[in-house]
């Protein structure tokens, strides 16, 4: 998977921003080591796990695609009809 590692981060200072959390509550509230967290946020971890885009993606009830700038959907419902149209 390829995908702007920067629209990702501006992504997830976004979606903390627009629920009123911290990125540290949001790694706390997922289950992922703050380091792993601050390893993106600061452009350490160019290359994030699908295991942690999931979690984040699940955490905010967005899709990984749009999680990472792919899409502008933000449910994998609204993506799985875009599928079949």
């Amino acid at each position: 998977m390829s995908f702007d590692i920067a629209v990702l981060r501006l992504n997830i200072e976004q979606l903390c921003k627009d629920r009123g959390i911290s990125i540290n509550a949001m790694a706390e509230g997922i289950g992922i080591r703050q380091s792993t967290i601050s390893g993106i946020m600061v452009g350490r971890s160019k290359n994030p796990t699908i295991q942690v885009l999931w979690r984040i993606a699940d955490f905010f009830g967005i899709t990984i695609d749009a999680l990472v700038g792919r899409s502008n959907s933000t449910s994998s419902e609204d993506t799985a009809i875009q599928a079949v149209v």
